[in-house]
């Protein structure tokens, strides 16, 4: 066989094209014909003479078909470090996580041995077996192309949640200085009524008017006759209250209660304008690529997501693209104690579809992707992502908060005063209604005739 023979039956096995014959010509002139035949798992066994071509006519039925997987031949498992989609302990080297579970159900199904290595010296003898290779081995496939979805992720960026005002900053956020003005005018005008009254003669128009207010005001009127002095310091102080004790002090309760967080990054725009680090893991910059560079000055890269999220945990300067599966995983099985809150961009989602990447022309392939479809639709897969990233059904998101807005409206005058405008609003309705009474009884009296 001539070395050009020897390179088409290699391209035949690289891409597993089988029952072709392949015609060549030997030292002599004549025109043979050959082909290929494959073991069990797919890979070449060796190459089989037919014949010579003579008078341009051939005939031969001597080709066996390919052989379904009727042995337990090996699929390979890159081993590496993503939870939880591939977990590697550190005490041993058995592969855990949603990909290898999902891989033993289809090695079960499909009579496969599963094996896992962690570095590759021979892609080309069994690049053809590995399942979940590194895109750096053969990063110009893409495997959405051939490999079927079995999941998808909604990457976002996550960053630690904006500290705390400081308490006394609700003082000038919140009131504005014509407030603090009219509660110092308030206190004044109090003090000299409280002295206007104090030098007043007693008389029985002003104990008429102050117990018109303290009807008013609900309180009881007692027969005795009472120091207009000490009269006057209840009524002023249920006028004052209204102001202080309804309004501004339930302001000063909640403000000093809750002061509000500083300004929140949110989107994009204001992450390349602030003077944080962005990390992603190397394994997913080829899918935001177009977002990523924009961002090569401040960008980190990690090998996987342990590294990354535990820098972010620890460093409020640092906002990381990941999902929400691999965020919620790591932070409720490795980081337990951690205290803070994390922010999640309230921005749309971005989508990435996960599959199983093995070499489009691996005799798997077709089956994995049939396998992998019908674990789809009866559920199976979205059973074991939550079994690993929420078993107990209630952790989803629990480190993560909504965006709270992070300023206060001020308190205006309107605020202040608006007890009174609702006093002056029924005292205005409940004098109309007397005036209708008061006529109508005059009309009653001067038109109805007397028994």
């Amino acid at each position: 066989m001539t070395e050009n023979f020897n390179d088409v039956i290699k391209f035949l096995d690289d891409y597993t094209i089988q029952n072709i014959f392949i015609l060549h010509e030997n030292r002599n002139g004549d025109i043979q014909i050959s082909t290929w035949l494959p073991d069990e798992c797919g890979d070449l066994k060796y190459s089989k003479f037919l014949g010579y071509c003579k008078d341009f006519t051939f005939t031969s039925n001597t080709i066996s078909p390919s052989k379904k997987l009727s042995k337990k031949c090996d699929l390979i498992i890159f081993r590496s470090h993503t939870p939880p989609f591939s977990i590697l302990h550190t005490t041993e080297t058995k592969l855990d996580g949603i990909e290898s579970t999902l891989l033993e159900i289809i090695a079960s199904h499909l009579n496969l041995n599963l094996k896992n290595i962690s570095h590759v010296n021979n892609i080309n003898k069994i690049g053809k077996r590995i399942v979940q290779y590194p895109l750096s081995y053969d990063g110009h496939i893409n495997t959405l192309a051939y490999m079927e979805r079995y999941f998808t992720q909604k990457y976002n960026w996550f960053l630690l949640q904006s500290e705390y005002r400081v308490h006394w900053s609700s003082l000038t956020r919140v009131f504005k200085l014509e407030i603090w003005l009219c509660v110092t005018l308030s206190l004044i005008l109090t003090s000299t009524c409280l002295k206007f009254v104090q030098r007043a003669k007693h008389n029985d128009g002003i104990k008429y008017f102050f117990n018109m207010l303290a009807v008013l005001f609900n309180i009881a009127v007692n027969s005795i006759v009472i120091n207009v002095k000490y009269r006057m310091v209840l009524i002023s102080w249920i006028l004052f209250s209204i102001i202080i004790t309804s309004v501004f002090q339930g302001f000063m309760t909640s403000f000093f209660t809750e002061p509000g967080r500083k300004h929140q990054i949110d989107n994009l725009k204001e992450l390349k304008e602030s003077d944080m680090k962005l990390g992603i893991i190397y394994g997913d910059m080829l899918h935001f690529s177009h977002i990523l560079k924009f961002m090569k000055n401040n960008l980190l890269g990690f090998l996987n997501n342990c590294d990354m999220l535990r820098m972010c945990y620890y460093n409020c300067n640092l906002a990381v693209l990941t999902s929400e599966e691999t965020f919620i995983y790591n932070s409720r099985l490795y980081f337990k104690k951690l205290n803070g809150s994390f922010h999640k961009f309230s921005g749309e989602d971005l989508i990435v579809h996960r599959t199983l990447n093995i070499h489009p022309s691996s005799i798997y392939r077709p089956l994995m992707n049939k396998a992998v479809k019908r674990l789809v639709e009866s559920g199976i897969v979205e059973k074991v992502v939550d079994n690993f990233v929420d078993p107990s059904g209630w952790t989803r998101g629990v480190r993560i908060e909504e965006k709270l807005s992070s300023n206060y409206t001020p308190l205006s005058l309107l605020h202040m005063f608006s007890p009174f405008v609702y006093i002056i609003v029924g005292l205005s309705l409940s004098t109309i209604v007397f005036i209708a009474e008061v006529l109508l009884n005059l009309f009653v009296n001067s038109y109805m005739p007397r028994k």
